[in-house]
């Protein structure tokens, strides 16, 4: 799935500003799509040079009304504010994490990772889902108007870890 997130309406001047605002909304995709389709698998989401995409894994391909739920789901997480937390974390930890949560991708990227390179992890509000207090940066801070996200659905018969290369 692709999102258009350009640069004009948001007139943001620096480079590495949109960059970080474009990757902020992938991750809001990425928990929109959990959060409503619990059974999906997510893989990457990197920025591209006109907004972002994140490849994900699940049984039938989205549909028009689904992308309409992901938008509206991504507009209520924006909304609700929750913190964006980041963490150095052991390769260790993680890897347990990321076999709990059953996501086979996000295992395979871990293990292309050197030995000895800093692990970090993100996640909107907390690891569990619940709210904590106000810590690191909020998502209205970091992310424009819901309205000016725009997810378009694009098909592709390349391997997940085809786009990413």
């Amino acid at each position: 799935m692709v999102s258009q997130l350009t640069q004009s309406p948001l007139q943001v001047a620096n480079p590495a500003k949109l960059e970080r605002i474009r990757h902020t909304c992938a991750h809001v995709m990425a928990m929109a799509v959990q959060i409503l389709f619990p059974e999906t698998k997510v893989t990457i989401g990197p920025t591209t040079d006109k907004g972002f995409y994140y490849d994900f894994d699940r049984p039938q391909p989205f549909a028009p009304e689904d992308l309409k739920k992901i938008t509206k789901q991504m507009r209520l997480i924006i909304r609700a504010n929750l913190p964006i937390i980041r963490e150095e974390v052991t390769r260790e930890e993680i890897k347990a994490e990321i076999e709990q949560l059953g996501e086979p991708y996000k295992l395979e990227i871990l293990d292309s990772i050197p030995e000895g390179e800093i692990i970090t992890r993100y996640y909107i509000g907390s690891p569990d889902g619940g709210r904590l207090p106000n810590v690191g940066d909020k998502l209205k801070v970091a992310l424009p108007e819901p309205s000016l996200i725009k997810p378009v659905k694009i098909t592709a018969s390349v391997s997940w870890l085809d786009l990413c290369a």
